[in-house]
């Protein structure tokens, strides 16, 4: 069933020796990364992602989809990650589960969403990596004419709380870099998750989707309006340039 890598790593400092402090429901639904086999007894679960970023969404009745793929409504929600990583979780539960935190991604339609507890829908992703590497060509041209490698979908996951209808229909997908083939990497640039229902339908409820990493990643911008994504990542951008250009300062200062 069915939001150069060398020099963004400079600018944006990878930390990897802490866990996150996370709110709205990341705190009360850990996250893990892929499972391994650690001796033949049997699987332990991998290390928690030290990055998760949430975005809580609404689909209302009409609203027009992205595109129409295979006789389905699809819906895009586009992911900038300014640094390469090694892994990416991505997890998308109808209806959401718990409240926005403040560092959350929120929908301009999600204080509309959160009066309607009837409906929620069985959710289907995809994940794609386009060829856009920069924060300068987010835009929907540069978007419409881009290619799309797919990296995977997933319709059911057990692991995930159930459905308004009591169903295990929520969606995980991890995702790891294949550094033997440059199309299937994690790179810098500009993803998006097409989801929507695993049967031909409307699609119709609140969601909570959440990308995550086993590294620490700022700056990763989720969201569905272009022009607000590719404004917050030039803006971080910017800030990670002042922040290392004072490091550097304030470490020229020390030697003198």
């Amino acid at each position: 069933m069915k939001k150069t890598i060398v020099l963004c790593a400079m600018l944006l400092g990878i930390a990897t020796a802490q866990f996150p402090s996370l709110g709205g429901a990341a705190a009360a639904m850990p996250f893990n990364g892929k499972v391994f086999t650690s001796d033949p007894s049997g699987l332990l679960k991998g290390a928690p992602y030290l990055e998760i970023v949430s975005y809580y969404g609404y689909i209302k009745p009409g609203t027009a989809p992205d595109a129409v793929v295979n006789g389905k409504k699809t819906y895009y929600l586009y992911v900038w990650i300014p640094l390469a990583a090694n892994e990416m979780g991505l997890r998308m539960l109808s209806p959401a589960q718990g409240k926005p935190a403040k560092a959350d991604f929120v929908s301009s339609t999600w204080k509309e969403g959160e009066a309607d507890k009837a409906n929620c829908f069985d959710t289907w992703i995809q994940l794609e990596r386009s060829t856009i590497v920069t924060a300068a060509d987010i835009t929907k041209d540069k978007v419409a004419s881009a290619t799309w490698f797919n990296f995977g979908n997933n319709d059911d996951s057990s692991e995930l709380p159930a459905n308004c209808k009591g169903q295990k229909y929520n969606s995980v997908l991890r995702y790891t870099s294949q550094l033997s083939d440059p199309l299937k990497m994690l790179v810098i640039g500009l993803y998006r998750v097409g989801f929507t229902t695993y049967k031909v339908g409307e699609v119709q409820g609140t969601f909570l989707a959440q990308a995550a990493f086993s590294i620490k990643i700022p700056g990763v911008v989720v969201g569905t309006d272009l022009e607000v994504i590719q404004k917050q990542a030039l803006a971080d951008l910017e800030k990670a340039k002042k922040g290392a250009k004072d490091a550097k300062d304030k470490a020229d200062k020390k030697k003198k």
